[in-house]
Formats: C-alpha cells, structure tokens, sequence
C-alpha cells in the first residue's frame, strides 16, 4: 500500500502568518502549465502550499492532487502509480505492476475536464536530474491536457526543463527572494510573537530563521542548521562555508584569499539558506550559523585569517580585520590597519576608535599610526583637547615618511581650527601645506585651496568660499574631503537664503561612510527643508536627529544641534521641549564649553517669545548682536532666525534692510516688516497687498506668535490670507490670538475675535459616531450619555448629515420639516443645529466657529475623517477590504473583513430616526451589504469547519432579510456537517417557505442541497 500521509497536505501551522502577495501569486498556478517554487531549507514552501491549498478549499477555483515526494520517486514507478491513485482512487492501482505512464496520468487529468485540477509535488529535490522519476516528469508536463497544472515545490532548480515553458509564458516562478518576508510581513510576524521588530533584522527576511529567533532557542536553531542544511553539503563545502561564517561575510576574492586557493562561493554554497547575496557577490552569512556544528576550523585559522586581514584591510573593512588580528593575536598586523581606516577618507567613529585603540597592545598605540588614531578620537570627543595630538602625530608620520598619514593630521588640524574660528591654529599650518601644495602632492595643493575657502567662511565672504571651491581640482580630494567641499557649499548657498539650490547640491554629495559626517550632512538637509516650508516635518524628524548626534558621542556637534533645535521647538510652540535642550545644554557648557553661541542666544530669545515675554528676548538678542556682531561666522545663524532680530530690535533694521538678501531669507524679512507694521498701526493697505507666501514658509520664516499677529492685523486689513495662516500655525497660534482677543481695548481686539470666529479650531478629542443601529456618541473611546441624544430631530439633523456629508439648509429643511413654511422650518433648523454643536463640541468657546459642522451662507457640511468618525465609513472600508481580499485569492483575509463589518452592524442604519423618503434608500442598501457580508462570512466559516459561529452569523443575515437564501443555505449545509438531519430539514423547509413567499424557484445550491436532505435520509 502507498503511504497515505503523502496525500495529504499539511495543515497550515496556527500562527503562521498570511502572506497574501505569494498567495496572489500562486492563483496563478490556474492559469500557468506548470508553477515552480524553489528556495532553500527554511523558506517556507511547505507552509506556503499548505495554506494556499487551504485558501483554495474555502473559495475552490480548481482541485488541488498534493503529493509528498519521497527519495524513491527517483526510480519514477511510485511515483507514477500514486499520481494515478490520487486522481483515480483505486485500491488495485497499489499493489505494484507495470508502472503507468505520463499519458495514462495525463488521460486522468483530462477525465475531470471541465474542472481544473493542479498536481502539487512537493520536495521535488528527491527527484535528481537526470533520473528516471526526472524523465517521467519531464514527459508528464509535455502532455498535461488544457485543464491539468502542476506545481513543483524544490529546495534546488527543477529536473525538469522549463525554458520552452517560460518562452511561451505558460512558467510562473517564485524564487528565494520572492519567499524571504517582506518588510511588511516582519512587521506582522513581530507584532504575531509579540517581539522587538529589530530582533528579525538580522534574519534576512527566512522565515525559519524569524521563527527560531522568535523563540531564542539557539541550539535549536543548530541543531536545525546542521540537520537541514549542513550535512548534507560534504566535507569541502563544509570547510568553504566554515571560512565564509568564521570570517563573518566574504565574496569569491575574500574566500580566495582566505582559503589561499580560488573559490566559487556561488557554486560552493548553492542552496544554503541564511547567506545573503549582496552587491559584487558578497556572501553575508547569518549570525545563527555559528550555532551548526561542525563549521569549526581548527589549525588553519590563524594562517586563514591572517590572509583574510590584508584582504579586509583593502577593503575597508576595518572592524573585522581589527577583530581578526586580535583574536588571532596577530598585532604585528594593526598598525597597518589603523592606518588604513585613518587614511582612507572615511572618519572611523568614536567607538570604532575606542575599539580598536582597546584592542590594540602599547606597542601599537605607540607607532605612528596608533598616535594618528588617537589623535582623530580626540577631534571627535574634545576637539580644543586634539590639536597638540595632531601636531605630534604629523611629526611621527612625516618623520616616518608618510606624506599621507601627514595630510590627515594636518587636514584635521585645520578641521578644529575652523570648528572654532582659531585664524591663528590655521595659520601656523600654512608654511607645510604650501610645501606640500607646491611639490607633487595633489592632495596638498587641493586642502590649500579649501583652506583659503574655510578662510573666506570665517570671514563672512560667501562669494569667496565659493570662488575658492570652484578652483579645487577635479579628483584631487580623496572622497571624504571630496563631500566636505561639496557640504561647504551647499551650507554656503543655504545661508544666503537659497533653499531649492542648496537642496541640489547636497543631492550631488556623494556617499560617505562616515557616520559622523552623515549626521553633519543630515543636519544642513534639516535646515533646507525648514527653509522649504516642511515645518512640520522637519519638527517631527528633529528629536531624533538630536538622538542620533547624542549617540554619536560627538559633543561639540551636540553643543551646535541642541540650541539650533530647541529654537525650532519653542519656534513652533513646543516649549516645555525647547527648555528640556536648553537646560541639557546648559549642564553640557558647565562641563565642556565656554561661554554663549549666537545659536544658544536666538534659542534662548525665541524661547521667551514663546512665554510672551519679548522684553526678556530683546535683552538676549541685544546682548549676542554686542558680542558676536551680525556678520561672520556667525551669519547664517542670525539669517535663519532674521526675524526676531528685525521685530525685536529697532536699531537692526536698518542692518536687515540694508543687506542683499534672497529667496527664503528675503521672504522672512518682508513677513518680520508686516509684524513691525502690525505692531506700529501702519496704514492697513500695506497689509492688505501684502504677497502672502505658502503657509509652510511662513510659519517656517516667523516665530507662531509673530505669525499670529500677522494673521490679526492682516484680518483687520481684509486681507484674505488671514484664516488660511491661523490654520496652518495651529493649536499654539491660536492660543496667541486668544491672548490677543482677550486683551480689551487695544486696535487687535476685535480683528482676533472675528478671526477666532471664522476659523474653526481642531477638536482636542476623536469622537465616534455609531449610525448602523441607534445613535451613539464616543468620545476617545468613552460612551457619551447626553440628554441631547434623547432628542428626535437632532437625531434626525444628525442623519441626514451623515448620508449627506455635505448638502443646504434648504435640503435640509425640506426632509426634516417638509409641512412647515420657510421661517417656521429655518427656526427649528437653528435651534437643532445649536443643539447639535454643543453635543458634538462642547469645549468649543463661544464666538468660535465649529469644526465638525461648517455652515456658510446656505452650505452646510458635515466633516469627517481624522477627528470624527463614523462606523458607516468602517464597514465600507471592510466590505471594501473584503471585495479584494477576495480578489487577491485570500478568502481567510476576507473572512476576517467580513466579520468586522457583521460586527459594525448593531442594527438597521439610523434605528432610532423615523423612516423617511430621504433614508429609506440608504437603509435598504446597507441592510443588503449586510446580509451578503454575513453570509459570505457564514459560507467561509462553514467551508473552515466552523459550524457554530457560521450558524450566528446566517441567522443574524436572516434576521435582517428573512429571504436570504444563500444564508438558508449556509444553516443547511452545517446542519448536515454535524449529521443533525432535522435541523438541516428544517432550514430548508423554512428557506423554501420564504422562497414561495417571494414566489421565486430555488437556486441550483438550493437543489442541491434539497437533494443531499433527501439522500441522507432526513
């Protein structure tokens, strides 16, 4: 007898995750000749199949034959005689004799037409190519019929040929990486096991390996690597896949040099799961295969890796070679190394440097190379504390004849000479560099032009910096320095106010690998896209900027990036924020720095701005304008933050007015001169034609409460930008127009009012109105009780809002108080929309605009979306989701839509409103949504086995439309499932009662299923 569990599909594992692009994918099995799936151990194809067999059974679209494969199907006589049996069950068929052929199978096949039926053979790896089961096969696709299909489930390439297939597209291929878990299928597996979602990260997207790393269970996953994958490889692939794990990653160079012999990784590690393929062939191995036995090297792993260092140290993969020569004990090697990564253009980090420098032995730290890296490790961690290491390492390395090493010294000298502004640390450097510049050094004559550029920088001369930039000779900077040109320019092209320029050019920055210059690049694309009007954004991405240079252990960028972000937070309003920097920077000067910056001064002025206290920020300004001037090097800093000088500061307008400034910086000084208008009483017409840029540039450009004066004084004016502005400044301006408002007596009070009256204000609260039933009212997700629910004709009011979203008081009048005249019914319309608003708003101030309901004239409209929601738009979007969970071939995820929106539905839509023309169509509609969703949900869960919840929710769908059919049909066939013959009778009964109420014959199911009532004896 053939072994029946290969008939068998295995069931899909509780708690495997969907994933409905494969499972889409594979519908395409029933309209392909033949599917392949191939991947290594690990990839999931067997539970692949497993759940899309199991997706087929609930909405069928053909008949799955599955067939486990097994290493004697090789000989193909099995095989064949169990394909026969599985298409034609006959016990005879297994008792041995003459093996059938692939036209006897393929006749088989034929004999189910219409019906589509698909051969799904799993492991098809047993089969090797070349054998007789191979050859069988082979001709077994040749002659499928038109309604055979086949998938063919393999860890390696199928032994059978598929390229005439796929030339006349009847081949559809999912791969290894079609197989590996998409970002959003890690999400959901993380949040399934209820894991940290960067614990998979490192998984490579294998599905047994985010299993196992979901358990920790390490051993296991050794235990499996060695039993799945590692055995079965051989002794010389054992050894090559042994380097690749030990060395942590390699390509064919990296494993030639290595194993000191050449190596085709592609060939060697063929269908080894966990190794990920990257650019140039490089092979990255995952970190659980240091858990497979028997991948250990023994007496050549010191020879292996020394090799392996110089390869890694050419290919500035410093970390390892580090790690390498260390545990090898090879510190004969890291200075060459250390010199290597100091050189190579790329600045190591501080902890890389930390270490390395811990790694390395006093010997090494001692040469010319360890003084170098410790020198760089002092520019990034306390830059003033750097410059005597540097100079002593420029003489160990020019005495040691390394000009290169000497360039680096000196270009970081000259690096914290600009960070600070010291002309004179810069200047002591010229004699060497115009040495090094007039000889043939390249390198050297290139740092001497960017260091008349960092000369013109700290001069405040823009034009010079960029003159001098221009002249570097093309290739002469090594990359590193290549992008901090680039990034000088771009910061200079910033500064003058030039936003979409300067954002071109730090788009032609090229890649870098230092982190810390990453962060410094990322800093200046902050301060562009706040220049662009992305306010918003750029607030959003701006703590975590702060986390990223925290983490990076580069103080003195910290000491620039806190006041420049604390600015932008108290900027926009956030000032509990703004002071937590502030604060953090004032611990971080009391242990490092001395005194203030022109950063910390306009953080410090907008800060008290934001606390309304402009007295306090004007002595602050003044006082950085006294020390720091409003030239210099400090120049972009003033212009980014120009108008708290200009509004604060009468004498240094004339400065501002007088200065060539363009776009952005332009911008902020004709919105800072509105403000000083706006505080003055000038004439309004100035105001009125003021040209209003995008909301985003001016709330970028203007302090919110400078804005919201602005929004005031231009509603004064009549102009019509004003609401437009206090709804793009928010919660913060508005609080501001309030104080204005509240003032009394001055020139703003009534423009703030009327304002504060034309625009609504964001509700502080989501409210949740529940439609399909009686009328509820959530707030947050608390339930409302109001004695204004109990009142008829708002329920009413609110209804017809709800279906209409957006209508007139005429409409509305009309289908609530059709028998009244046009001042009776616009009375009533008044006082329920009063009570209207104070239910759906009761925060909202008086005299103040409502948000959810918006009249103008005759318009009314109801808004809904973000602040509130209503569950009919819910069930639409689930019937929605539903309809293409459906179509995607995912009928599980269509269940789930279903049942979500068979929950929404309480009752008929507005159960508490007296029927009417203006809702009865609405009502029929959605009550027919409803009773097909639950009835399709009723079908799936019976189709699942699920005979009690498919039986709630049929009589639920019956409820509503005592003639459903189909949901007659659904109580049936469960009833017959669980053998209860009289229930199943009864159903039906009642279903063909209903029918000939309608007068109406019965489906076909209907028959059908008559006909099984019948047969079974009930």
């Amino acid at each position: 007898m053939p072994h029946t569990f290969r008939f068998e599909p295995p069931e899909p594992r509780p708690g495997s995750i969907t994933r409905p692009r494969l499972l889409r994918a594979l519908l395409g099995r029933w309209e392909h000749q033949v599917t392949s799936v191939i991947g290594g151990p690990g990839l999931g194809k067997t539970t692949l199949l497993a759940q899309s067999l199991a997706e087929n059974r609930l909405a069928p679209r053909g008949h799955d034959v599955w067939i486990g494969l097994e290493a004697a199907d090789a000989e193909a006589g099995s095989l064949a005689r169990d394909l026969l049996l599985a298409l034609e069950p006959d016990p005879a068929a297994s008792a041995g004799g003459d093996r059938p052929s692939p036209r006897v199978v393929a006749d088989a096949l034929w004999r189910r037409a219409p019906g589509e039926v698909c051969l799904v053979l799993d492991n098809v790896h047993l089969i090797s190519l070349g054998s007789p089961g191979a050859a069988w096969l082979s001709e077994l696709v040749e002659a499928l019929p038109a309604n055979g299909h086949m998938l063919l489930s393999s860890r390696s390439a199928l032994p059978v040929p598929v390229v005439r297939l796929a030339t006349r597209g009847a081949l559809l291929r999912i791969g290894e990486d079609d197989l590996r878990f998409s970002e959003e299928e890690m999400t959901g597996f993380a949040l399934r096991h209820d894991i940290n979602r960067a614990l998979l990260t490192s998984t490579g997207g294998w599905p047994a390996m985010a299993e196992l790393t979901a358990t920790v269970e390490t051993d296991l996953a050794g235990e499996y690597l060695w039993e799945e994958v590692v055995r079965p490889l051989g002794p010389e692939r054992r050894h090559v896949l042994a380097a690749v794990v030990d060395l942590g990653g390699a390509d064919d160079a990296l494993a030639s040099a290595a194993l000191g012999r050449p190596v085709d990784l592609a060939e060697e590690l063929a269908g080894v799961p966990l190794v990920a393929v990257g650019a140039g062939g490089w092979r990255a191995p995952h970190a659980l295969w240091r858990s497979a036995r028997a991948l250990g090297l023994r007496d050549e792993r010191t020879e292996i890796r020394r090799r392996a260092v110089a390869h890694m140290t050419r290919l500035r993969r410093y970390d390892e070679a580090v790690t390498l020569a260390h545990e090898a004990d090879l510190p004969d090697l890291l200075p060459a190394v250390l010199r290597a990564a100091c050189v190579a253009g790329a600045r190591p980090t501080v902890a890389q440097l930390d270490r390395w420098l811990a790694l390395s032995p006093r010997e090494v730290r001692a040469s010319p190379a360890g003084r170098l890296a410790e020198a760089l490790r002092a520019t990034l961690v306390a830059p003033t504390q750097s410059i005597q290491p540097l100079r002593d390492a420029a003489k160990l390395l020019r005495d040691d004849g390394d000009l290169d090493g000497e360039m680096v010294a000196i270009a970081n000298l000259g690096r914290v000479g600009w960070w600070h502004a010291d002309m004179d640390a810069l200047r002591e450097l010229i004699p060497r560099v115009n040495e090094l510049s007039a000889g043939e050094h390249p390198f050297g004559r290139a740092m001497m032009t960017v260091g008349r550029a960092i000369f013109a920088d700290l001069e405040g001369d823009d034009a010079g910096v960029l003159a001098n930039l221009d002249a570097v000779e093309p290739g002469a900077l090594d990359p590193a320095w290549d992008a901090v040109a680039r990034w000088m320019g771009a910061n200079v092209v910033a500064g003058t106010g030039d936003a979409e320029a300067a954002f071109a050019a730090l788009e032609g920055i090229g890649p870098t690998t230092d982190p810390n210059f990453i962060l410094t690049i990322a800093g200046l694309r902050l301060t562009v896209q706040w220049m662009l009007g992305h306010v918003d954004q750029v607030v959003k991405e701006a703590e975590t900027y702060v986390g990223r240079v925290r983490a990076s252990g580069l103080h003195h960028n910290f000491a620039i990036v806190l006041p420049v972000v604390s600015r932008l937070l108290s900027h926009v309003g956030d000032v509990n924020g703004a002071r937590a920097h502030l604060d953090e920077l004032a611990g971080l000067w009391a242990a490092e720095l001395d005194g203030a910056t022109v950063g910390a001064a306009l953080a410090w002025a907008s800060l008290h701005v934001a606390e309304g206290d402009d007295e306090r920020a004007a002595a602050v300004v003044a006082a950085a304008v006294a020390e720091h001037g409003l030239d210099g090097a400090d120049r972009r800093a003033w212009r980014l933050g120009l108008a708290l000088p200009y509004v604060l500061l009468p004498d240094s307008r004339s400065y501002w007015d007088g200065s060539e400034l363009r776009s952005f910086h332009d911008v902020s000084r004709r919105l800072a001169t509105a403000v000083v208008a706006v505080r003055s009483g000038a004439d309004d017409k100035a105001l009125r034609d003021l040209a209003l840029p995008e909301p985003g540039i001016v709330r970028a450009a203007l302090h919110h409460r400078f804005a919201a004066e602005l929004a005031v004084g231009l509603e004064a004016a009549g102009h019509a930008g004003s609401g437009q502005l206090l709804e793009a400044i928010g919660p913060v301006g508005r609080a501001a127009v309030r104080e204005l408002a509240a003032s009394g007596g001055t020139k703003r009070t009534r423009p703030a009012k009327a304002l504060l009256a034309a625009v609504p204000a964001p509700p502080p609260t989501v409210t949740q109105l529940g439609v399909l039933g009686p009328l509820t009212l959530r707030r947050d997700g608390e339930q409302i009780i109001d004695p204004a629910l109990r009142r008829e004709r708002l329920r009413a009011l609110l209804a017809f809002l709800v279906s209409r979203r957006e209508t007139t008081r005429a409409a509305i009048m009309a289908a609530l108080w059709p028998d009244l005249d046009e001042r009776a019914a616009g009375n009533n319309l008044r006082v329920t929309l009063t009570y209207l608003l104070r239910l759906l708003e009761p925060w909202r101030t008086a005299g103040e605009s409502s948000f959810h309901v918006r009249t103008g004239g005759q318009r009314v409209e109801l808004v809904t979306g973000q602040w509130l929601r209503v569950d009919l738009d819910e069930f639409d979007e689930e019937i929605a989701a539903a309809a293409r969970a459906e179509a995607d071939g995912t009928p599980s995820l269509a269940l789930d839509h279903n049942l979500a929106a068979v929950a929404l539905y309480r009752a008929e839509l507005h159960a508490d409103v007296a029927e009417a023309e203006w809702n009865v169509l609405d009502r029929d509609r959605y009550r027919t949504r409803f009773v097909a969703a639950a009835t399709r949900a009723g079908q799936l869960l019976a189709a699942r086995g699920d005979t009690d919840e498919a039986d709630a929710v049929a009589h639920r769908a019956i409820a509503v439309d005592p003639w459903a059919e189909d949901a007659y049909a659904v109580l049936v066939g469960t009833a017959l499932a669980r053998g209860d013959r009289s229930g199943a009778r009864q159903a039906l009964d009642r279903c063909m009662a209903a029918l000939a109420d309608l007068g109406v014959d019965a489906s076909d199911e209907t028959q059908r299923l008559r006909r099984r009532v019948r047969t079974s004896g009930a």
